[in-house]
């Protein structure tokens, strides 16, 4: 069998409470000369029916001959650069389009345009030209039609047939990612799959902002869609809109003039202002906001004219965040540019801050909170009352703080939006005092003691609509109440039943690997036994119940007896007086040639390799989960002295050899009495100077003579955690680290560094109180091993 060198790959380590690696992979991307030229009617079949003269020379074979460059040339003549200006002139935002043949019209996205917006559309050779109008637009397909001055004789593109757009077609986005005008990308139809409760085509190719609007070519230079969003899953994945529903667009176009689409949408400058030129709107009664502005870090606000003329006064808002990481709300005291408070939810939490000047240095969080007030997702009203020694703030009609910072009073109020936040507001209104709208609270509290006292069996629904119309509004937010508290008690009902499930399988891992004390024998000193001698241990047993954290059906008995079934296939074939080379040979044979185990090269740190089910499903895992499955088939295939060695960078086999061999194998191995077996590299036997350089290039640690030495069961399940951590943390996925950061403190309830990984993963999933928890717990019992005072800064900051 071919010997496979094991590749060299890049160690996560921890560091203290940091966690480094680096994980890069991107798609393929052609570049464009811009001195190739084609000739249109000898390597071109245009047609919008899709058929082509035999004469013609199919962009098919033209690419199999490599004149995939050929056809970028001639299509990108056909494609625009369309950029947003603000009220200064500048550009705010910019996309991409393509004209379409013989009519000079220009396909785009919705939102590259953006309503109320000026616009130039800028060609090939770097010409600016006039947007006459807007010839179609609808907002739920993401598509407009513009009509631009002087592009009537300019090349267009034709439309794919409507069937030609199947899994599998290669295809070709062109646009201006990032920028970047006129790039090409070559990629597939992965599959046509509803999105939002719309149909799109699912595109294998990087997508990035700037791409919007372009066009997705076929191998003829023909449009199969129009490029709209980039995926949230990967940086390879995006999507288009079906050439099919641009043609429905076309044939009930909705004109409107570039005079009317200034104006569509836009809020009256008597009554607002729009500081930094974000994207200020007013849609259906509501303002709404999307998009990056000019201000630093994407600070948008929106200033109402008239001011608060006495203090104190209040400021109210209703707001709903369409992102919750991101931030929108309210604000007050402002100078009109970059000088004012803040108040607002922020990534889950709520905040007050004042804002000094244009940078991140010149602002000062004055108050950050969680409040069970804030219900993520939906509407919440935002108010704050500033009286001349104190601000105070409300979620939704509860307090939330009470500040004493006098820095700003006067100034003006309105909205804010950060990071390009798309954000909802309506009902915004100031005074110096606000009453309270809608339903009192005793109304909303009688219709609370109503609903939970309904027979939900026996309730007519349409019944109980008439007779408490006439408290509508009082029901309506007894009912959302209601719901969430019914919500919210299911999502502890499943948290319980997720924590309960969990704890059973700690327990199930910790009272086979962890020594526990038992009864002291007086005969023996009074000295303390232990249960859980490693001399039994089944680790094959203990890398299953880890896996079973991930996957809680999997099976570890099934797994366990297919273990014994595979062992006994191997002792079937030795003698009763097979010696330990023999049972040690017949393993291996087993294990590389006729079951065919390997080391995983392809997705070395994909979570399911650490899984020793997986390994055994699929023949293939990293050295850990690899090193248990043999050292537990030979355990049961009779091979005594076998050990796990937990060396830097890649877990190796040990292999104490029986007396009667230890002299022969001795010059060998060049070491008294034991083997070294990676078994990743296909149980390759390697010395112990060559197992140190193998550590040194891994991790770029030392192996020691320590580390040589049998790995206990508790060390090596909690380095088969520890592995899990890295991974599930290098890809900012705490929620899935959290669970093995539990059992690694289960394992080992003194480690600090343990404490410090969990404490920031709490912070990554926003739950401050948990963080401050573990940072406690890493402040009282600092052993001088951590930096005591950024763990205090850290914890402060929460």
């Amino acid at each position: 069998m071919a010997c496979f060198r094991p590749a060299t790959f890049q160690c996560v380590q921890m560091i203290g409470a940091a966690l480094v690696t680096c994980v890069l992979w991107g798609g393929a991307c052609w570049g464009v000369s811009a001195q190739a030229q084609v000739d249109r009617d000898s390597n071109v079949a245009r047609s919008s029916s899709g058929s082509s003269s035999g004469s013609t020379r199919r962009w098919e074979n033209v690419f199999k001959d490599g004149g995939l460059e050929s056809l970028v040339q001639y299509v990108k003549k056909s494609v625009v650069v369309i950029s947003q200006k603000g009220r200064d002139g500048q550009v705010t935002g910019q996309g991409s389009g393509f004209i379409i043949q013989e009519t000079g019209w220009v396909i785009t996205n919705f939102h590259v345009i953006g309503e109320g917006r000026d616009l130039v559309v800028t060609d090939l050779n770097g010409s600016e030209r006039r947007v006459n109008s807007i010839h179609a637009w609808d907002r739920d397909w993401d598509l407009a039609v513009l009509s631009v001055d002087g592009l009537e004789g300019t090349p267009g593109l034709d439309w794919a047939p409507i069937e030609g757009a199947l899994q599998g077609t290669p295809v070709i986005a062109l646009g201006s990612p990032q920028g970047l005008d006129y790039s090409a990308t070559l990629g597939m139809i992965s599959a046509r799959r509803e999105i939002e409760g719309l149909e799109m085509i699912q595109v294998a190719i990087p997508i990035e902002p700037g791409n919007s609007g372009g066009p997705l070519l076929d191998l003829q230079g023909r449009v199969c869609g129009v490029i709209t969003m980039k995926s949230a899953i990967t940086d390879n994945l995006g999507f288009a809109i079906p050439v099919e529903r641009v043609l429905k667009l076309l044939e009930a176009p909705n004109p409107m003039s570039m005079e009317q689409w200034n104006r569509f949408g836009r809020l009256s400058p008597a009554v607002w202002t729009n500081v930094f030129d974000g994207g200020w709107r007013r849609q259906a009664g509501k303002i709404q906001v999307e998009g990056w502005s000019k201000g630093f870090g994407g600070r948008s606000l929106l200033l109402s004219e008239k001011e608060p003329d006495t203090i104190p006064f209040e400021v109210e808002v209703n707001v709903a965040l369409d992102d919750e990481s991101g931030a929108a709300g309210l604000v007050f005291g402002s100078d009109g540019s970059n000088r004012h408070y803040g108040f607002y939810p922020s990534a889950g939490s709520i905040r007050l801050t004042r804002f000094d000047g244009p940078d991140v240095f010149s602002w000062n969080i004055l108050e950050q909170m969680q409040s069970q007030a804030y219900r993520p997702g939906e509407w919440n009203i935002l108010k704050v009352r500033v009286e001349k020694d104190k601000i105070i703030g409300y979620i939704n009609n509860v307090f939330a703080f009470e500040n004493e910072d006098t820095a700003w009073r006067n100034g003006k109020v309105g909205l804010a939006q950060f990071r390009g936040t798309p954000a909802r507001f309506k009902g915004f209104r100031f005074g110096p005092e606000l009453q309270r709208l809608g339903p009192s609270e005793d109304e909303v509290q009688q219709s609370l003691v109503k609903l939970a006292e309904l027979d939900w069996d026996k309730a007519d629904i349409n019944h109980l609509a008439r007779e408490w119309a006439t408290n509508a509004n009082a029901v309506q937010i007894a009912t959302t109440n209601r719901k969430r508290l019914l919500e919210l008690e299911l999502e502890r009902l499943d948290e319980l039943a997720k924590q309960t499930r969990l704890q059973a399988v700690y327990s199930e891992i910790v009272k086979r690997v962890v020594p526990s004390p038992v009864v002291a024998d007086p005969e023996d000193g009074g000295k303390d036994l232990y249960k859980n001698s490693d001399t039994d241990l089944d680790l094959a047993e203990v890398a299953l119940w880890i896996a079973r954290i991930q996957n809680p059906d999997l099976e570890v008995e099934l797994y366990l007896e297919e273990l014994d079934r595979i062992a006994m296939e191997i002792g079937g074939g030795l003698e009763k007086c097979a010696t330990q080379s023999d049972r040690m040979f017949a393993l291996k044979n087993y294990f590389f040639e006729v079951a065919g185990y390997r080391g995983s090269r392809g997705d070395f740190y994909h979570p399911e390799n650490s899984f020793l089910n997986e390994a055994m499903d699929d023949r293939e895992g990293i050295p850990i989960t690899l090193s248990v499955l043999f050292l537990s088939l030979g355990q049961r295939v009779g091979i005594t002295g076998l050990s796990g060695v937990s060396a830097p960078g890649r877990f190796l086999v040990r292999w104490d050899h029986p007396n009667e061999l230890q002299e022969q194998e001795k010059e060998n191995t060049k070491a008294a009495g034991f083997q070294l077996l990676d078994i990743f590299d296909e149980g390759k036997e390697i010395s112990q100077a060559s197992a140190r350089v193998l550590s040194w290039s891994i991790s770029g640690a030392a192996l020691s003579d320590d580390l040589l030495a049998p790995a206990s069961g508790l060390e090596i399940a909690t380095r088969m955690v520890r592995n899990l951590i890295g991974i599930h943390l290098s890809k900012r996925e705490e929620s899935k680290a959290i669970p093995y950061l539990n059992l690694a403190l289960e394992l080992n309830p003194e480690s600090t560094e343990m404490r410090l990984q969990r404490a920031i993963a709490w912070i990554g999933l926003g739950k401050r109180d948990e963080a401050k928890e573990d940072l406690q717990w890493a402040l009282d019992h600092s052993d001088g091993q951590y930096d005591y005072h950024e763990i205090r800064k850290l914890y402060d900051s929460l």
